[in-house]
């Protein structure tokens, strides 16, 4: 999208040359399900998504591109006027970029202080959620926005001037969590006729490789000739916070799906919808039908 507005004189060069040498940084939530009491996951808590949840961040380099100044002419441009993807990123270095992201995950999550420092993080995003609330109300009342004090334990590790490029989050393999079919049959971790114990299919970041990791049995599934009740479509609604652009994914009856929560009073749909075609035009780029796989995210 960047590369579009400036192409098209959209973007002044100064901004240009300041955005493109810029690291790109990201958010999203971490599952601490599997950090909990045995017991509680025993019971249902670690197959509710919205539970136990901190907060990652990771950066990685700044943005690709062909080029470096405002002589362009000859830079290759696809028919929606920005350079295609094969011109931006190779397929190694998209794959590389990804296990960047992974390292940086694993190394937050093998921290053996992570849960303490997630607990020790929880006044910082209280806060956050209520300066975001006061600050709201007291727009809508048209009163001065009240500061408020920043108590000691509250205080942000995020830098003021730390802009995220947008949060990211992927729930995976949907069926996991949200059988399409049910009665589910017994010995699905999820049916009430299991017996409870703990759920083999939720693992945490820190674990082996996958080339070390033993490989699990897919739970068994209702057929779609057994099935009394069968789900042929769920739609999540997510409530976006102020400043807010939360890209999600998640795969389901073998098609990925991506999902866009955005504050309205800050971006336009017309962004919106150009940003989510961009990323569906890149997963088909790098990971569609036609692209020869080099390495693993």
């Amino acid at each position: 999208m960047l590369h579009r507005r400036f192409l098209r004189g959209d973007l002044p060069l100064d901004e240009w040359e300041h955005r493109r040498r810029q690291p790109m940084h990201f958010g999203g939530p971490v599952n601490l399900r599997p950090y909990m009491d045995p017991e509680w996951q025993r019971k249902g808590g670690a197959t509710e998504v919205a539970l136990a949840i901190d907060y990652y961040e990771c950066t990685l380099p700044f943005m690709p591109t062909p080029f470096g100044s405002r002589k362009d002419d000859g830079v290759p441009r696809d028919h929606l006027g920005a350079p295609p993807f094969a011109v931006l990123m190779s397929p190694e270095r998209f794959f590389y970029r990804g296990q960047l992201c992974r390292q940086q995950l694993k190394k937050i999550m093998a921290n053996p202080l992570a849960m303490d420092i997630a607990a020790a993080r929880q006044p910082t995003y209280v806060r956050r959620k209520r300066v975001m609330a006061t600050h709201w109300f007291a727009e809508k009342k048209g009163e001065p926005l009240p500061d408020l004090p920043i108590p000691a334990q509250a205080r942000d590790s995020v830098p003021a001037d730390c802009v995220f490029a947008n949060g990211l989050s992927s729930v995976g393999q949907m069926s996991l969590i949200l059988p399409p079919n049910y009665p589910l049959p017994q010995g699905h971790p999820l049916s009430v006729r299991t017996p409870r114990t703990a759920n083999p299919q939720f693992s945490n970041l820190s674990e082996a490789p996958a080339s070390e990791a033993p490989s699990l049995l897919p739970p068994p599934a209702t057929s779609d000739a057994d099935a009394l009740l069968r789900i042929t479509d769920e739609t999540t609604f997510l409530h976006s916070r102020p400043t807010e652009f939360f890209l999600g994914n998640g795969t389901e009856r073998g098609q990925l799906g991506f999902g866009v929560t955005f504050d309205r009073n800050t971006y336009t749909t017309a962004d919106v919808k150009e940003f989510v075609e961009e990323c569906r035009l890149a997963t088909l780029h790098y990971l569609g039908a036609a692209a020869v796989s080099k390495g693993k995210l």
